[in-house]
């Protein structure tokens, strides 16, 4: 159909500076003229001149178009541009005759020069040219504000060993120039940018004058535990904010992947939690927000990442109250479709929470174990067959089938809370608790994937206390980690966390390496001594050669006063 598309106003100012965001909302409308449906997608520039600096600088952006069902998404990202869709992705828009959709554009972050940008609205029908306008937006220095420094940032926040870091600043309007502290001394730079390679973390401070000073810190990454807050640190004063903690990493089951992507869950706008789908190039720094639309009730469910889709199986990893045969999955290569469910069929009585998901092959992955719809811990194996759609925005069909139980002395005690991966062609089970909140079972078994056979084997020493288990391939080593808990006197509690790696195996024996590890960076017995309490879960994922780990307590998905943790990376030495 032919159509129109007139935005009004056709200007927007912009205040460049952290401490605006809050103030910077921009309102206008969009009016259609034509008749039938109409995609609309928001495009807001990256880059130094854009209207954002970097993508992650969108992910505490809030999009309201009232009247639209569903609200606005992330379409995608790149180095250049983000894109949001207006409507609904498969609808679109119903123009009858004229239709004006209002859009607010709140939280924004500007960090970009004071150079002239704007916003594109592109319009599509189907059947016509691609019909876009623009709205010139204006950004401007504040003048003479109480805080001078208008922002101050490090590129990147997290360095592995070594590397170089970008600092950059802007100042008020009038404001004189800027003192740097930096590892090698004071320094009085003329631009508003300095390069440094800093041999440690260290945090730089940016000062006007006697008074006004800003901070960043540059993390230094060396062998061994490190704490990694992707999205910002939580207030440990403030009971009300956790901080976004991840609740979902996606295991590529040892595949290449050029991304790791997370769940995160975090304080929502109106009160309580919400979950956000998050990726990260290099798996440290610049974590970006690429959907806001999860599905309901999986935010803490096993997570694959498999043939360029996001999959999350069933009920929680973690809470019992959430017990789940669905399976829904995120296209990376088609973000605006968002989390689909699949087409799946067989899978009646597959409903489960506390099981462990495998990455088979690349269309298959077997689930294991968990707890049933009957509230009762089970030892079986479900093999997921994905049959991949030939069309475009053609479903993804699942067939489930049930895998022939092995007879009693090759099969692993019913469990919970485990961890399942796959490791030299060979499926392992891991750990787990008989209940919820059970007894450790402590024991490690393996099966090949061809014939289903398990094999009890050597497990790592103090695997028989562990509250929490977690394994991952890494390169080619195998790593397995626990968190084991000892009653000290009538009130009090131990904890301690092990890392074991696989060595050597062979055909009758294991060789496991290491030992109890209490990272000297942060303490965890007295950080999180709440989070001993059940039911929790640990996962561990392999990406690039380092480990992530992900501890998870069931209350902090719904905002309780409980401690909170961040992703722990273990770097190899």
């Amino acid at each position: 159909m032919p159509m129109t598309l007139v935005l009004e106003p056709p200007t927007l100012p912009l205040t460049i500076g952290d401490d605006y965001a809050k103030q910077n909302t921009i309102k206008f409308t969009i009016t259609l003229t034509g008749n039938g449906p109409v995609w609309l997608t928001l495009q807001i520039p990256i880059g130094e001149n854009g209207v954002l600096r970097k993508a992650e600088d969108a992910n505490n952006i809030q999009i309201a178009t009232p009247g639209t069902d569903p609200p606005p998404d992330v379409l995608s990202a790149d180095a250049a541009m983000k894109e949001w869709k207006l409507g609904d992705y498969d609808k679109g828009v119903q123009v009858n005759g004229s239709t004006t959709l209002s859009v607010s554009i709140s939280n924004i972050l500007c960090r970009a020069s004071d150079k002239t940008s704007q916003l594109t609205i592109t319009g599509a029908t189907g059947d016509e040219p691609l019909v876009t306008r623009d709205i010139k937006i204006t950004k401007a220095k504040p003048k003479a504000p109480d805080n001078p420094i208008l922002y101050f940032i490090a590129e990147p926040t997290y360095l592995i060993g070594k590397g170089e870091v970008k600092l950059s600043w802007d100042l008020a309007a009038g404001t004189q120039k800027a003192t740097l502290s930096t590892p090698s001394g004071t320094k009085s730079p003329d631009a508003s940018h300095y390069e440094d390679a800093p041999d440690g973390t260290f945090a730089y401070t940016l000062s006007v004058g006697d008074i006004e000073k800003r901070q960043v810190t540059v993390n230094v990454l060396t062998a061994g535990w490190q704490e990694l807050f992707a999205l910002g640190r939580p207030d440990r004063n403030d009971k009300n904010n956790l901080g976004p903690f991840p609740s979902v990493i996606f295991d590529s089951g040892g595949r290449n992947a050029d991304a790791l992507y997370a769940i995160f869950v975090r304080n929502a706008k109106g009160g309580g939690r919400e979950a956000v789908l998050c990726k990260s190039a290099n798996g440290i720094t610049d974590w970006e927000i690429i959907s806001t639309g999860m599905p309901e009730g999986m935010e803490s469910s096993p997570g694959v990442l498999l043939e360029n889709r996001l999959w999350l199986i069933g009920g929680s990893a973690v809470d019992p109250a959430q017990i789940s045969n669905r399976i829904s999955y995120y296209d990376l290569g088609a973000p605006g479709y968002g989390w689909r469910d699949a087409g799946v069929e067989g899978f009646e009585n597959g409903a489960r929470m506390g099981h462990a998901c495998v990455v088979v092959d690349g269309k298959t992955i077997w689930m294991l174990g968990g707890l049933d719809k009957y509230h009762t811990c089970v030892n079986d194996l479900w093999e997921l067959t994905i049959s991949y759609p030939q069309g475009n925005g053609e479903p993804v069909k699942v067939r489930a089938s049930k895998k022939t139980s092995p007879p009693p002395e090759w099969l692993w005690l019913p469990r919970c809370m485990f961890s399942a991966f796959k490791h030299d062609d060979m499926i392992w089970v891991f750990g787990g608790v008989s209940s919820p909140n059970g007894d450790p079972l402590g024991d490690l078994w393996n099966s090949s994937v061809s014939s289903v056979r398990w094999e009890k084997t050597e497990a790592p020493t103090g695997l028989n206390n562990a509250i929490g288990t977690g394994a991952a391939t890494s390169g080619s080593t195998l790593f397995t980690v626990f968190r084991t808990r000892e009653r000290v006197g009538k009130e009090g509690w131990k904890t301690t966390d092990c890392l074991f790696n696989l060595t050597s195996r062979t055909t009758t024996s294991l060789t496991w390496s290491g030992g109890p590890q209490t990272p000297s960076k942060f303490d965890i017995n007295e950080q999180w001594n709440a989070w001993t309490s059940t039911p929790h879960s640990i996962a561990v994922v392999g990406f690039q050669d380092r480990l992530y780990l992900r501890f998870l307590h069931r209350n902090a998905l719904y905002g309780e006063t409980v401690v909170v943790a961040p992703i722990f990376v273990y770097v190899n030495k």
